[in-house]
């Protein structure tokens, strides 16, 4: 849940830019970016991606600040095969 990171030169203040790239997972246990199940339209057992962005849950997900004091905006690229459909 901790992440430390150094820069080469010291940071002035003021507003900044952060990126990264990040690869997270799918896991099995409701919280964060988890697998779930439907009855597709055939009547078989279909999975799905879900969140549950609750407090820590959301640092499951992306690298980021889930504290009031700390919001920030920021951008999330999701992909997924053309078979597939994103809903945000």
């Amino acid at each position: 849940e901790t992440v430390r990171l150094h820069f080469p030169v010291p940071l002035r203040p003021g507003a900044g830019v952060l990126e990264m790239n990040y690869t997270g997972h799918l896991s099995s246990d409701m919280a964060g970016l988890y697998r779930s199940h439907y009855t597709g339209q055939g009547g078989g057992s279909e999975v799905m991606a879900v969140t549950q962005l609750e407090a820590i849950d959301a640092r499951r997900v992306l690298p980021c600040w889930d504290e009031p004091a700390k919001k920030a905006s920021f951008r999330v690229a999701v992909i997924v095969p053309s078979r597939f459909i994103a809903i945000s």
